[in-house]
């Protein structure tokens, strides 16, 4: 298959057909590389994270308590703690 380079605002591109498109499921985003036989173009797949933020932070806290022994860790579990102020000790 050919097909001509066109003007696209101050750049080039190539028109890929629709059909074309489909079959590579080439859908808003595609990587590229340039290779010493052309050009490659791979899709991009998006994945939806399903996993809530900070879901697994205690499970990796656990995991580095494990690994590392609560005395290495202590100064990430009581860093709340120190310091006090009035204004943080005061009752609301």
């Amino acid at each position: 298959m050919k097909t001509n380079i066109v003007q696209i605002g101050n750049s080039k591109g190539v028109r890929i057909p629709k059909a074309l498109l489909e079959q590579l499921k080439f859908e808003q985003t595609v990587e590229f590389e340039i290779l010493p036989e052309g050009l490659l173009l791979r899709p991009v797949f998006h994945q939806i994270e399903t996993v809530a933020p900070r879901a697994d932070w205690a499970e990796m806290f656990q995991t580095a308590l494990a690994e590392e022994g609560e005395d290495n860790l202590r100064e990430f579990t009581d860093w709340n703690q120190t310091n006090l102020t009035e204004f943080d000790e005061k009752e609301w």
